[in-house]
């Protein structure tokens, strides 16, 4: 049914596809939206869209959806440490989940520090110039259930410390929120801060992003992230 209703398809269509009355697809549709966290096939559109679109079909696009990416950055000019820290919430959604895959683009900045909930991380291979890293859970993750883990990373950044610069992210799982946050600490803070959303490295016009910023900090944040785009705040000094 979901394919269906991501389509925006009313009761009586749905019945009349299935066979069956419209009194069963009531119940069936109710059943399904609780599932989404939604009240109504309106409300929980979106949703039950990417649901159709990444698993709702023989063979899953996807193994897990991902309900919030939570990226926190701090930058300290005084130190010259850029820290990430990486909230995660997933739930499994096909087969059973025993470990999770994310990447990072090396760079000319030394990385410190690599750890998923406290244990040091080591590449496992590498894809189209990114490093892949492995999250292994202590016992596999069945469908229907969620799991959440912390990433954190730093940076020394004495080779760009007073540099233009910029920190970026992107979702390696269909993703329901993303949300992006920096914040400048230090006795020198940046001049400029604006945020750039790429498709495939072209810049485009994303009117799903919330943007906001004070003189030393930014926060974006997406309802609608996209796993082709990568999401970029810059700043300059």
């Amino acid at each position: 049914m979901v394919p269906l209703l991501a389509r925006g398809q009313g009761r009586a269509d749905i019945a009349k596809h299935f066979g069956v009355s419209e009194e069963t697809i009531k119940k069936h549709t109710s059943n399904i939206l609780v599932k989404f966290d939604a009240v109504s096939q309106k409300d929980g559109y979106q949703d039950l869209k990417d649901y159709a679109e990444y698993y709702a079909q023989p063979n899953p696009a996807y193994k897990v959806y991902c309900h919030v990416s939570d990226l926190s950055v701090t930058f300290n000019s005084d130190t010259k440490r850029l820290r990430a820290e990486k909230k995660v919430s997933l739930e499994c959604v096909h087969e059973t989940l025993e470990r999770d895959r994310f990447t990072a683009m090396p760079g000319s900045d030394p990385l410190l520090v690599n750890k998923c909930d406290g244990v040091d991380l080591s590449p496992v291979g590498t894809n189209m110039g990114m490093e892949i890293y492995e999250k292994v859970f202590d016992s596999p993750i069945s469908v229907g259930q969620k799991t959440n883990y912390v990433l954190e990373r730093e940076f020394d950044m004495s080779n760009s410390v007073f540099s233009d610069n910029y920190y970026s992210t992107w979702t390696m799982n269909p993703t329901g929120r993303l949300i992006y946050s920096i914040q400048f600490l230090g006795a020198r803070r940046p001049k400029n801060l604006t945020y750039e959303v790429r498709a495939n490295q072209v810049a485009i016009d994303d009117q799903s992003i919330i943007w906001t910023q004070d003189a030393d900090a930014a926060q974006l944040m997406t309802m609608q992230p996209k796993l082709q785009y990568s999401y970029i705040i810059k700043w300059t000094w």
